[in-house]
């Protein structure tokens, strides 16, 4: 009865700010440090990217950790981001590309197949800040991530700033 809340769970987490800022707090923090951070999750897997320079490393994985573990899913970019996808959901018929994305699902796995479950109105308006809390809650536990780390950065740089920081 709530297609649509793992998708618009794993946008949130980045959009509607943290527990200790708001998301337009947050954004401008983001955007000061010149970082990229983003969320999201699809029908198999879910993720989260950080990408910054070295030396604002420290103060972006202490955003990007806020964000990942509480996320503050303010209500206004909720409602933001639900009207968005209604309006995403009138033009979903306008691409020869995204039809036949939909019918091959349904012929592949028939249409009751999660990754063939289509969002409808009464879905997105079905989903509630609750039910994206209890999403997050559910499945996004350190024991179910993988934490990857690239860039101008060795192995001790970042273990030490997680014995400095108590981040995992």
């Amino acid at each position: 009865a709530k297609t649509g809340l793992a998708g618009l769970t794993g946008s949130m987490i980045r959009e509607g700010g943290t527990a200790t800022l708001t998301a337009e707090d947050f954004d401008e923090k983001v955007d000061f440090l010149a970082a990229d951070i983003s969320s999201f999750v699809g029908d198999t897997k879910a993720g989260a990217s950080l990408n910054c320079l070295s030396s604002v490393l420290d103060p972006s994985l202490d955003l990007f950790f806020d964000m990942m573990r509480s996320p503050r899913f303010q209500q206004s970019r909720i409602d933001n981001e639900k009207s968005n996808t209604l309006e995403e959901m009138k033009q979903r018929n306008d691409d020869a590309g995204t039809i036949l994305g939909r019918e091959w699902r349904w012929l592949l796995y028939g249409e009751s197949h999660f990754s063939s479950r289509e969002s409808t109105k009464t879905s997105i308006d079905a989903i509630t800040r609750e039910d994206m809390i209890d999403f997050h809650k559910k499945y996004f536990r350190p024991e179910s991530m993988i934490i990857a780390v690239s860039g101008d950065v060795t192995a001790r740089d970042i273990t030490s700033l997680e014995q400095q920081s108590g981040n995992p």
